[in-house]
């Protein structure tokens, strides 16, 4: 996949504008990086990685361990991370696919990350696309 980097920081240009014109002032180049450190913020004792699903910093899938997920209804899990980001949604992040599951359930899980936009690929691709790409 070839992505034209003038898109790229055009988007980025618009998304910052958009922030600034709904009243959040704050200049944030959204990263996976930034990202991860945000929902570190909501979990601090877990385990994440996140996904650009397609390299213009609003399409996100985030994986997220962690042992204190143990007990909570998978619904449970993702409100603890979403009452942290919605101060960052629509802007500058447009959606978040979560994915929060214990270490065991980890240990189990298949390796597939959630993207509505595939491009007619279906809606789960795999991370080691991801790698192989970059």
């Amino acid at each position: 996949m070839v992505v034209d980097s003038n898109i790229v920081y055009q988007r980025t240009l618009l998304r910052i504008r958009q922030v600034q014109t709904r009243g959040w002032t704050g200049h944030v180049m959204v990263s996976t990086e930034w990202l991860q450190a945000e929902v570190l913020k909501a979990v601090p004792d877990a385990t994440v990685e996140v996904i650009d699903l397609h390299r213009s910093g609003d399409h996100f899938h985030v994986r997220i361990t962690s042992p204190s997920f143990e007990g909570m209804r998978p619904l449970q899990r993702q409100k603890q991370v979403l009452n942290h980001m919605k101060q960052f949604i629509p802007n500058p992040v447009h959606a978040i696919d979560l994915k929060c599951m214990t270490p065991e359930q980890e240990a189990v899980t298949g390796d597939t990350a959630f993207d509505p936009h595939a491009g007619g690929r279906g809606v789960h691709i795999r991370r080691i696309n991801r790698q192989k790409e970059e």
